[in-house]
């Protein structure tokens, strides 16, 4: 199995259209997302991609994600979001955040999430967190998201 990563940015007229546009840069507007706890199953590899295009998923199918969202209608913020994560011999996990603010703030909170998880897991951990995070100065309506699809 393989899990990808993906994001996307986007201001709207909505807060929901700025969330659906958002969904549509990461390649994952046309499906019903069903949102997954953050587990990453032994032997997945979990890869970065600009986008998600899988041809052979029709639109409505059901698509398993772990998703990090940030919404907000106040012009001059900075938000964002991000899921960081890490693997061992047995399994993985992931970690998603937001908050009002840059991208480092959300780093710190990955980080911090992360260890606290890793803590009570007796795993061998590969030490090495890899992060993707996505930030946006609201201009209007904005939303950001990273979101990590499941395929089989």
């Amino acid at each position: 199995m393989n899990i990808k990563i993906v994001s996307g940015k986007s201001e709207g007229k909505t807060l929901v259209s700025a969330f659906d546009l958002a969904l549509a840069k990461a390649g994952i507007n046309n499906y019903n997302l069903q949102y997954l706890s953050s587990i990453i199953p032994k032997g997945a590899e979990v890869i970065e991609v600009d986008k998600y295009d899988n041809p052979e998923r029709k639109v409505g199918d059901i698509v398993n994600v772990v998703i990090a969202k940030k919404s907000s209608d106040e012009p001059k913020k900075w938000i964002s979001c991000g899921i960081a994560w890490l693997q061992a011999e047995e399994g993985g996990i992931l970690v998603e955040e937001s908050c009002e603010g840059r991208a480092k703030e959300v780093e710190k909170l990955l980080r911090e999430g992360a260890e606290d998880m890793m803590s009570i897991r007796d795993w061998n951990w590969n030490t090495e967190i890899k992060m993707k995070t996505m930030e946006h100065k609201v201009e209007n309506k904005a939303c950001v998201v990273v979101a990590a699809v499941y395929g089989y």
